[in-house]
């Protein structure tokens, strides 16, 4: 962020000797954030193999770093000729802050019998509320990439060879870079499934195997609100498997 440095891309613009430009800069001025945390966290076990915990926690930061998106309209810029330019770089907002709890519960179903006994469950939950105050912007900004809400449930089977997990994790929408009130990019809402499992071979080799993104949840953009859609990425699973040897 801080590289003096700036990468630009040009397209033919609408008339002659016109461009479309898009690029990034870094920003050799910007500050340090600094952050004052409180957090506190119950936890609660069960005698079943258990455990429940609530966690509340506040954040109060300083010069939030974010990525501010400049766009401009038949303007020269370098020498060139641009029908629309589009430039972002990280810039330091004044102030942010965020406040929430967490819920998380983890069970393991070792009272049941034989193989069942290697069944577990895992499930989390995150409420987040968070606003950021940004030079020049009087509208409720929530903080830069942090989505108000977060989940994440895990069926998970465990004993001494093997290992297996599936999990389910959703995010919220959260903001992706300001341009100005109403025309601001965010992520949209996601939800993701990954697999994973191990196979121990001896006590010094392993296998193991990982799928992210099973359902092929594609990365949406919009523009201030939903029904704007600005980008789709789309990804299928990726898969990797390793052998793991111990020495």
């Amino acid at each position: 962020d801080l590289v003096p440095r700036r990468d630009l891309e040009l397209s033919a613009g609408p008339t002659a000797g016109t461009f479309i430009g898009a690029g990034s800069e870094g920003n050799p001025d910007l500050e340090p954030f600094e952050s004052e945390n409180f957090d506190l966290s119950l936890e609660y076990y069960i005698n079943l193999g258990g455990v429940l915990s609530l966690g509340v926690f506040s954040k109060d930061i300083q010069n939030p770093v974010y990525g501010r998106t400049d766009e401009q309209f038949d303007v020269t810029f370098e020498g060139q000729r641009f029908s629309r330019l589009s430039l972002s770089r990280p810039e330091n907002a004044e102030s942010g802050t965020l406040r929430g709890f967490e819920v998380n519960y983890q069970q393991t179903f070792d009272f049941l019998p034989g193989a069942l006994a290697g069944l577990g469950v895992s499930a989390n939950y995150t409420r987040v509320d968070s606003e950021v105050e940004v030079f020049g912007r009087i509208d409720d900004i929530p903080f830069f990439r942090q989505s108000d809400e977060l989940g994440n449930l895990q069926l998970f089977f465990e004993n001494e060879r093997i290992e297996a997990r599936a999990a389910v994790t959703y995010a919220a929408p959260y903001l992706e870079a300001l341009i100005r009130p109403d025309f601001d990019v965010y992520v949209d809402e996601r939800i993701q499934v990954d697999l994973r499992a191990s196979y121990r071979l001896t006590e010094a080799v392993s296998v193991s195997a990982d799928i992210q993104n099973v359902n092929g949840s594609p990365l949406r953009y919009y523009v201030g609100q939903p029904s704007r859609r600005a980008a789709e990425e789309r990804y299928g699973p990726s898969a990797n498997v390793t052998l793991n040897v111990r020495f």
